[in-house]
């Protein structure tokens, strides 16, 4: 049980939070920098049940994000 958090930087690889959508649930927490393009994005998302923290980064950007994850007990 408990709560924790991951961040993920432009131009990092999608970062596994291990935890399976069966154990908890994680959300975007937050996000700040430069989103200079369109297309820069960042989010939660689920690959075979699995959460992990990602995003696009088209042209370059500082941007960031804060994943949080909360374990269901």
């Amino acid at each position: 049980t408990g709560t924790w958090t991951a961040t993920w930087k432009a131009g990092d690889p999608p970062l596994p939070l291990g935890v399976h959508e069966d154990e908890g649930l994680c959300f975007l927490a937050g996000v700040g920098g430069l989103f200079n393009d369109a297309e820069d994005a960042a989010r939660v998302d689920r690959v075979d049940g699995q959460y992990r923290l990602t995003g696009n980064n088209r042209s370059g950007g500082s941007h960031s994000a804060v994943a949080r994850c909360i374990w269901f007990e």
